[in-house]
């Protein structure tokens, strides 16, 4: 019996599996993926649905409100703005704020509120409501999980909810009862250390090698009955040092305009006439950032039509980021800079040969599929 084991790496780049030779040793081929623009809520559909991010509308954690949609989750935190910002906006306060709306609106994907004003939340809505590792398609595009089970294939995803060391635990126990044919374990402790640390860190050291012991172990339980087991680790971006920071509030805090700052891409909503001139004052700021035309952002997979992602896009260079921003302040670490840009390749590492067709994220899902149908 064949069985297929999937590592998702939340900012496993090239470099990062490159530099750790316990992950290479679980896994010593590797290859470098190209990504998708935006952030790990696009990387990740397109990992499992296999298609751009302009087809399963993710891309960031939040996007303007439709027009004439009747509510938005955000809806339930109108009260927000009447609270002073010295509680609303701590740290803590948003967490369990999230927790909060989540389970208020039964909501099982991934929500998180940074430091996203409340006058804000009027116009502004989140795309990921469900759990994609449970769902069977994002975006009306089936997912090569959902594609298992409808073949009544043994499945097992990992929740992505749980604490690292707890959602581990739990995957081993599943795995060692179970014997899944697919199984896609999830691990995002290494997003959090680079982004707070740095790409070359000894923290980061330390986490690659905690993933390839809790790699080796879950492949170790999976063949303990004398089955195959094909091992893969995936990424959805790497990460690059972040050198410099740019205030964004010279266009950010226009009142002609709509801004959503996402720490590497200032998103604008508004006239032709305002957005002019928003573009004439940061070109005359001499930021190292770019304009992307609707022709670049088209081809590069995002819808520009009617985008719910914004009328127009400056996004900053590679080992910059704009802070203060929506979802954060100043940190060592960051992606998001473009499909283009080296942070932004994933990495794709196999304890096998990787076959030629696995070249871009949007090519696993069409992978995973060609080996589970081999099962069938």
């Amino acid at each position: 019996m064949d069985r297929l084991l999937i590592v998702f790496v939340d900012a496993l780049g090239p470099q990062q599996w490159a530099s750790s030779r316990a992950l290479r040793a679980v896994a010593e081929n590797s290859r470098a993926l190209s990504g998708v623009p935006g952030f790990s809520s696009g990387a990740i559909a397109t990992l499992l649905t296999g298609q751009p991010c302009a087809r399963h509308g993710r891309l960031c954690l939040f996007s303007a409100r439709s027009q004439g949609a009747p509510r938005s989750p955000l809806d339930a935190l109108a009260w927000l703005r009447w609270v002073p910002p010295v509680i609303g906006e701590r740290g803590v306060v948003r967490r369990r704020l999230a927790r909060w709306l989540a389970e208020r609106e039964g909501l099982t994907g991934y929500v998180a509120l940074h430091r996203v004003r409340p006058e804000d939340f009027r116009w502004l809505d989140i795309p990921e409501r469900d759990d994609v590792f449970e769902s069977d398609s994002i975006g009306g595009w089936p997912t090569f999980l959902g594609d298992a089970r409808a073949r009544s294939l043994s499945v097992f995803a990992a929740r992505w909810a749980l604490a690292e060391d707890t959602r581990w635990e739990q995957a081993f126990s599943v795995l060692a009862s179970k014997r899944p044919r697919l199984s896609m374990l999830y691990a995002s402790e290494l997003d959090a250390v680079l982004h707070q640390e740095g790409p070359s860190s000894r923290a980061a050291e330390a986490v690659l090698d905690r993933l390839a012991e809790r790699v080796a172990r879950a492949r170790d339980i999976l063949a303990s009955d004398g089955a195959q087991v094909r091992t893969v680790l995936v990424g959805d971006h790497g990460m690059g040092a972040v050198r410099r920071v740019i205030d964004p509030s010279l266009i950010s805090e226009r009142g002609d305009l709509r801004a959503f700052v996402d720490s590497t891409i200032v998103r604008l909503w508004g006239s032709e006439r305002a957005l002019a001139a928003a573009r004439l004052a940061a070109d005359r700021a001499r930021w190292p950032a770019r304009w992307l035309s609707r022709e670049k952002l088209g081809a590069w997979g995002v819808g520009v039509e009617g985008s719910p992602w914004g009328d127009a896009w400056l996004q900053i260079n590679e080992g910059a980021i704009f802070a203060p921003s929506h979802v954060g302040g100043r940190v060592a670490g960051m992606h998001g800079y473009g499909p283009d840009a080296a942070s932004s390749a994933a990495c794709f590492a196999s304890d096998a040969a990787i076959d030629e067709s696995v070249v871009a994220l949007s090519s696993v899902a069409g992978w995973v599929r060609g080996q589970t149908e081999r099962w069938s």
